[in-house]
């Protein structure tokens, strides 16, 4: 009852909280671990371990800190909010740290200041080459020396109109360089060079101004535009409550099956880094744990025989799960890896995949092995604010074969439903 009650508090505590502040998870293995975060806000339900999380991650100038609430239940998701009985339990673990944040250009300023300084070049240069296109064009031709100087000097004086204005004064223009009708369609021909030459010159220029717009304009990811690093500091509890059996040399009831609770506690360092659409986190951690999830469940039913009623018998049943085993706290070490790669299918839409692991060192060998768990998650991330996400996992939680030499048994695959509660990128 104190666990339910535990948990209830954490869970609608939460629950309020993450409403207001943002948190994030982009991935998590089987146990909902994962050392990458950033800001957001996210409920995740793993459906196959019937397992609930609130997490946010919130932020304040260069600080980060942080809350994740689990509950696991062995009956069902849907007794999470109802009956059911909290086993292993529920952990929460709170997070301090710091950010740091590198703006990294993406190169677009730089490109449209040499566009501009491109263009503004090209426009200064272009009386000068005008000019000597126009004397390459009529010193080409077969007018009169005479002639052929007074047309250069009409035609050249034309761009003092302004350069937007010179095709249509090119097309305007009537010789006043000789009376020849020969000549006339001489210079006729020369012009029409001519024209050709400054259209194909000012359409080099028109696309240079285009392309600078379209740089002005075109929208950008904010993380395309960063690199941000979280330093962190993460510690929390674990709590497991469950009828612990204590074997069959015990003929009572209440002596054999004990109620127990167990808080374990854990403390971790760790880093997280984004880099454009990557996502790497490792953490450095050591944890005092109990064994509970190594123990043997069964399911029993108890019946006994209720006295107050004289009239018959009344009997009561109660059914119940009991661990067994050799159980005990162990101490461990343990490093844990993540790394996540997000490939755009649409705007704001994101599928991410990466491979993360865990390797655990135990200093109570007569109780835990070591192991070393390796997995893969495929992930949906959708950038806008309430949108359902979802993900799965495939993992080996002993890729080692120190806990379970089949690796076939060592495998588990799993479904999680996610839901974010803010964008899921922001920068600050």
């Amino acid at each position: 009852m104190r666990m339910r009650i535990l948990f209830l508090f954490f869970f609608v505590v939460g629950s309020l909280q993450v409403i207001a502040v943002r948190a994030q998870i982009i991935n998590q293995d089987a146990s909902g671990k994962s050392s990458i975060i950033t800001p957001g806000s996210a409920i995740n339900i793993n459906i196959t371990e019937s397992q609930i999380q609130a997490s946010h991650f919130g932020s304040y100038k260069s600080l980060i800190w942080g809350i994740d609430m689990t509950g696991k239940n062995s009956s069902g998701i849907a007794s999470l909010f109802d009956e059911g009985k909290f086993t292993p339990g529920a952990s929460l673990s709170l997070l301090i740290g710091r950010t740091f944040v590198k703006i990294k250009s993406d190169g677009t300023d730089e490109r449209i200041s040499n566009l501009q300084s491109k263009l503004a070049d090209a426009q200064n240069q272009f009386g000068g080459k005008y000019y000597v296109e126009v004397k390459k064009q009529f010193n080409a031709s077969s007018l009169h020396p005479t002639v052929r100087q007074k047309a250069i000097k009409e035609v050249s004086d034309l761009d003092k109109k302004g350069l937007p204005n010179l095709p249509r004064s090119l097309s305007d223009y009537k010789t006043t360089a000789t009376a020849d009708s020969n000549e006339v369609k001489v210079i006729n021909i020369v012009v029409k060079n001519i024209i050709k030459y400054v259209n194909d010159e000012l359409l080099s220029l028109e696309m240079i101004e285009s392309y600078i717009e379209q740089l002005k304009n075109s929208p950008t990811a904010s993380f395309f535009k960063n690199k941000t690093t979280h330093l962190y500091a993460r510690g929390g509890a674990v709590a497991n409550q469950f009828s612990y059996d204590m074997g069959n040399t015990f003929r009572n009831y209440s002596a054999r099956f004990i109620d127990t609770l167990s808080v374990a506690s854990f403390f971790e360092l760790g880093v997280s880094h984004q880099f454009r659409k990557n996502f790497v986190g490792f953490n450095l951690g050591f944890s005092n744990l109990s064994n509970m999830d190594r123990l043997t469940s069964a399911d029993y039913s108890y019946s006994y025989q209720d006295t107050s009623v004289n009239s018959g018998k009344l009997t009561k049943t109660k059914n119940f799960t009991a661990y067994s085993g050799k159980y005990g706290f162990y101490k461990k070490l343990y490093l844990n890896a993540d790394f996540q790669h997000l490939f755009t299918i649409a705007t704001s839409k994101y599928i991410g995949i990466g491979p993360y692991a865990r390797m655990n060192l135990t200093l109570d060998d007569d109780l835990v092995d070591d192991n070393l768990t390796f997995g893969i998650s495929f992930n949906y991330l959708d950038g806008q604010a309430g949108k359902l996400l979802g993900g799965l996992y495939l993992q080996s939680s002993d890729i080692s074969g120190q806990t379970q030499p089949n690796f076939k048994k060592s495998l588990q695959f799993g479904l999680i439903a996610k839901f974010s509660l803010s964008n899921l990128f922001i920068t600050k």
